[in-house]
């Protein structure tokens, strides 16, 4: 996610979640959000109500942001969602969780190294 997060941005991403969700496995999530810089409040509350109404099918929740705004609204929806959000301070500690994922699941050919283009 780069610049600022419009609300209506939860959209896409809840179509992408419960296109996903239709399968029998919970679903990792990663949001890369070290480019932006702020949000809608309506972005987090939609994304946080949905996914605390879905938490039986998300396995973990990862974000990477720098901005303090940013890190203050995931640290309420963290909140929201039981402690299920996992916050990193460094693209390397996002990205080694990311790959670690990755290759639990053993998908070949995808690693967080398309973060770095």
């Amino acid at each position: 996610m780069i610049g600022y997060g419009d609300g209506r941005f939860a959209d896409p991403i809840i179509a992408g979640f419960d296109e996903l969700a239709i399968g029998k496995q919970p679903i990792p999530i990663f949001f890369e959000m070290s480019a932006m810089e702020n949000y809608e409040s309506a972005l987090r509350t939609r994304l946080t109500s949905h996914f605390s109404q879905q938490r039986a099918k998300i396995a973990v929740l990862n974000v990477f942001t720098r901005s303090k705004l940013v890190a203050m609204g995931v640290s309420v929806a963290n909140l929201a969602l039981g402690g299920l959000i996992t916050r990193h301070d460094t693209l390397a500690a996002f990205q080694a969780a990311l790959d670690r994922k990755v290759g639990d699941a053993r998908v070949a050919g995808l690693g967080s190294a398309v973060l770095n283009r």
